[in-house]
């Protein structure tokens, strides 16, 4: 039996086809002769449709170019938009369908991979705003017969071949394992056309980028001919064209190159010095077209001597051809950047390069001060409410619609915004550097990730950095590869805007009961902080008494109950302790009285001015952390659960915790020989022999347990949303106030 037709983009093993008596040439070999014409089908279907809509963009130009009758000017622009459109899509239906024959579907929402479904979205918005463009023209003679208006047929002839670039990025991005009909095998178009046509496809590709940058600059030289909307139009199309050669060379281009060098969208420092230096000279000419772009934009609305909130002079901005030829140069420079491209060596050692330390200062002390950013925010609406009321209030408006999705989903309680491209990123490891961070496990056999593990992280310090970070790092993946722990937090950072969304993005849950039982579900682990905010208290950096409280074993309890629950499952609680955390931040010197008071009113206290390196508030001093994991304390099983029981096993897992410390407190940086552990309230610590004989031998009494209804996002939301109306309606007020009461008046 002949061997079946493996399809255009599947990798197919020798397994997959029957016997034959006739040796089946290699894999590379067996999937050219299979797919080369069906790729070559796909080639000339793009050249085809591509080719259709070039045509219709010709026939756009020209009847915006020449001064033709208006019976002939109809018709051309009649001929191009219908060979535009039906280009436009038959390159979404048919090639879509040719490139991806068992998966792909014409109305597929919200499937293909954000990457695919961000450009289509891109695609189709530029193809209505094709569709509208020529009626307005038609539209206005209609009402006002005086009325001439120019430039739109240009702008769509440019626009519709940026639609078509867009589309067929679209399917190049395509990811069929995020698609409605799941495949039998996997398929990688992208792969494919490099094992085949990897030149010639990479070529087109590129020289379209150049070619929507050209049309951009045509506009932009053509635009400044023009007066009123017309110029506008053609400006801000212009600056689509340049955005979209911009960011389509690099997201697209590059890692069709790159791919097997870890090329990725963010890599900061990475590839290269040449690649560097043409990526930072690329981007600048990028945003200074741009700027310059918008500034002529602004000239066309508000035709006066000044532009940029009245900060420049028209006279001040240069001629529009080098606008748009500096445009076409942040292109042309990214493009030769790709060829220079020399690999992404490991984050982790990228990050310790002493050429970074100011990078790693910076993130540091950008993710320990979120907060001040979001009161500076209001700060400077308030400011400049009153000289920007609509741009300040419209500002203010849009971020609020599109804030309020990060709510759904209930994602402090479900995990739903994590990114696992976090893990391991250059944020994280840049923290990891400028904490000189290590990882030890006091115990030479490696946790295995089948079971569940609950990590206690201690001491909480002025803030707990440490514990928001370590378990994204790569030092933490070495030591404990396959055990990412979802990282519990105290409900008030969930409120807070920028805080919430990076603590939620890296895998952050709510440290309620709730809370945890959702991080171990969706994690298979879960860490939190035992000490709370009433470690923070008795935190002080000179001081070589780390103190850590003792009196919270919700946790402890919360793991023999999970425990029994689901016997299927081992579960670990292991002790965590972080050498050097005391030592990043002190807080503001208040009676510890009136603190205390403050903790459990709210919750949490809100008498917190912390401050680090040379007394800067919110600067962590770059002290070295090692973190230590004790010796993991197996939970037992145990059916009816006394205080008893939590109690013995508290003491068990404190004696693994101290147990790790002393091993280490020696050995790691620092000078932490002199430390000394004190427990608040006193705990006597139990030897797991010990510890065994006395949990089994404890008096068996039922605890009944009182089940919290499940935590929603309702609260948050709540309490959230009235704090931004009631910050929203003030910047309202001091916008429009004044004008208000003159009318009233």
């Amino acid at each position: 039996m002949a061997p079946q037709d493996p399809g255009l983009f599947s990798d197919v093993e020798d397994d997959d086809v029957e016997d034959s008596p006739v040796p089946k040439p290699p894999l590379a070999e067996q999937h050219s002769e299979a797919n080369e014409d069906h790729l070559s089908l796909i080639w000339l279907a793009f050249i085809l449709f591509s080719g259709v809509v070039v045509f219709g963009a010709v026939l756009l130009l020209t009847a915006e170019l020449t001064e033709a009758e208006a019976s002939v000017d109809r018709v051309l622009t009649f001929l191009g938009m219908l060979a535009s459109v039906a280009g436009i899509v038959l390159t979404y239906s048919v090639l879509g369908q040719l490139a991806f024959p068992s998966v792909w579907r014409f109305f597929q929402p919200l499937q293909g991979g954000v990457r695919f479904v961000a450009l289509q979205i891109a695609a189709w918005t530029i193809f209505f705003f094709c569709l509208l463009l020529p009626m307005v023209p038609v539209i206005a003679t209609f009402y006002y017969p005086d009325l001439m208006i120019k430039g739109f047929k240009l702008a769509t002839g440019v626009l519709v071949i940026l639609a078509q670039v867009v589309m067929v990025a679209s399917l190049l991005a395509f990811d069929s394992d995020h698609s409605l009909a799941k495949p039998l095998r996997k398929i990688d178009p992208i792969g494919a056309i490099k094992r085949t046509q990897s030149d010639r496809w990479y070529s087109t590709f590129i020289g379209l980028q150049l070619l929507i940058a050209v049309g951009g600059s045509v506009m932009t030289v053509i635009a400044d001919s023009y007066t009123g909307v017309s110029a506008t139009v053609l400006f801000l199309s212009a600056l689509c064209c340049f955005a979209f050669a911009a960011f389509l060379t690099y997201g697209i281009g590059g890692p069709w190159q790159h791919e097997s060098r870890h090329w990725k969208f963010y890599q900061p420092g990475q590839g290269g010095r040449i690649f560097v230096a043409l990526q930072g000279m690329a981007w600048a000419c990028f945003t200074t077209a741009s700027f310059l772009l918008l500034c002529e934009m602004e000239n066309t609305v508000y035709p006066d001597d000044y532009v940029f909130f009245n900060l420049l002079t028209k006279a001040s901005l240069p001629p529009v051809w080098v606008t748009a030829a500096i445009a076409c140069l942040a292109t042309v420079l990214n493009v030769i950047s790709l060829t220079v491209y020399q690999g992404r060596p490991e984050t982790i050692a990228l990050a310790s390069l002493p050429g970074n330390i100011v990078f790693r200062f910076l993130t540091v002390v950008t993710v320990s001060n979120l907060e001040k950013v979001v009161i500076t925010f209001f700060v400077a609406s308030l400011s400049l409410a009153r000289v920007y009321p609509d741009i300040v209030v419209g500002t203010w408006v849009v971020l609020g619609s599109c804030y309020v999705f990060t709510y759904l989903g209930n994602p402090s309680m479900t995990g739903c915004r994590s990114r696992d491209w976090l893990f391991g990123s250059v944020w994280v490891e840049m923290a990891a550097a400028y904490f000189s961070l290590k990882v030890i496990y006091n115990n030479p056999r490696r946790l295995d990730p089948k079971h569940r593990y609950i990590f206690g992280f201690a001491p909480h310090g002025i803030m707990p950095l440490s514990a928001a970070y370590l378990t994204r790092t790569r030092t933490w993946m070495d030591a404990f590869p396959g055990i990412k722990p979802a990282v519990l937090s105290s409900s008030i950072l969930h409120f807070v805007p920028l805080i919430r969304d990076a603590f939620q993005m890296l895998g952050g849950f709510e440290v309620t009961r709730d809370g945890i039982i959702a991080g171990l579900a969706h994690s298979g682990s879960a860490m939190l902080v035992p000490g709370g905010q009433l470690e923070m208290l008795d935190n002080d950096s000179s001081c070589k008494n780390v103190t850590l409280d003792t009196s919270h074993k919700g946790f402890v309890k919360l793991a023999l109950q999970q425990a029994a629950k689901n016997p299927d499952h081992k579960y670990f609680l292991c002790p965590t302790y972080s050498f050097g955390e005391t030592q990043l931040l002190d807080n503001i010197q208040t009676p510890r009285a009136l603190q205390r008071f403050v903790t459990k009113l709210f919750g949490a206290n809100i008498i917190f001015i912390p401050y680090g390196l040379g007394y800067l508030p919110g600067v962590p001093r770059p002290k070295p952390v090692t973190v230590v994991v004790g010796e993991a304390v197996e939970v037992p099983v145990c059916e009816h659960i006394s205080l008893e029981h939590v109690e013995l096993l508290h003491a068990r897992y404190l004696d693994s915790l101290i147990a790790g410390i002393e091993a280490h407190k020696a050995k790691v940086l620092g000078n932490h020989e002199a430390d000394a552990i004190v427990l608040k309230p006193p705990v006597r610590t139990l030897s797991e022999r010990t510890f065994k004989r006395r949990f089994s031998s404890a008096k068996l009494q039922q605890t009944p347990v009182k089940l919290k209804p499940q935590r929603t996002s309702a609260l948050e939301f709540t309490w959230m949303g009235l704090l931004l109306n009631a910050l929203f309606w003030t910047v309202v007020y001091k916008a429009y106030g004044a004008r208000l009461w003159e009318v009233l008046a």
